[in-house]
């Protein structure tokens, strides 16, 4: 139920017969107020001076199904709509002068059969031109 809960535990390697210790309580108690979340005031204020933690972080819930589907579907990307595979032309190509203002670098481009360029890669343009880009 509360997963920084668990967190804290394990990263104190503590294991549940220790926390009853710490808290006087039973070891299945313990066990069962983590599956139900129904600590007494006192053992939540034990529990945050233990891993010396904020209650708000301690006993942080996740959302509900609901809640998190609807954030999900918020945040969630698309996808991809279509992908081909397609035969091009690859080419590489020695460009620039060697100087500060024109190095040399290795340039990649796609090309179509009917001799269209399609991409480019060079490493020394950060623009994005695409295909009928004018």
């Amino acid at each position: 139920m509360f997963r920084n809960l668990d967190a804290e535990q394990a990263r104190n390697s503590y294991t549940n017969q220790q926390m009853e210790e710490k808290l006087n309580i039973s070891r299945v108690s313990y066990e069962n107020k983590k599956k139900t979340g129904k600590f007494t005031a006192l053992e939540a204020k034990r529990l945050c001076r233990i891993f010396h933690v904020k209650f708000d972080y301690l006993f942080k819930t996740e959302p509900d199904g609901e809640e998190k589907r609807r954030v999900m579907g918020m945040v969630r990307p698309r996808g991809t709509d279509s992908a081909k595979v397609i035969q091009v032309i690859v080419t590489e190509s020695l460009r620039g002068k060697g100087t500060n203002e024109d190095l040399c670098r290795i340039v990649t481009q796609c090309w179509d059969f009917e001799g269209n360029l399609i991409a480019e890669n060079d490493p020394c343009i950060t623009e994005s031109v695409t295909q009928g880009d004018d």
